[in-house]
């Protein structure tokens, strides 16, 4: 982890203590979390890239057809709640 390459770049440590910050102790379980598990890393790349790809056709599609997507906007702007 990065963590872990800040606090002992040279790797000397055999054992490195948790951060004290509450904030930072959850960020530190959640990466080892995330390292550990191949679920959870395979979730998190799945849902970049569903997010890359959407974020692709939405731009060609704002190109080819720019007033389909200026009516769907508008529509989303005056949507009431």
């Amino acid at each position: 982890m990065l963590l872990f390459q800040i606090i002992d770049p040279h790797y000397e440590l055999d054992m490195i203590a948790e951060p004290d910050s509450k904030l930072l102790r959850w960020f530190y379980r959640m990466a080892r979390r995330i390292n550990t598990s191949l679920a959870a890393r395979t979730t998190i790349f799945l849902a970049v890239a569903a997010l890359v790809g959407t974020s692709a056709i939405l731009d060609v599609v704002s190109e080819v057809f720019p007033a389909i997507v200026l009516k769907f906007s508008n529509s989303l702007l005056f949507m009431k709640l």
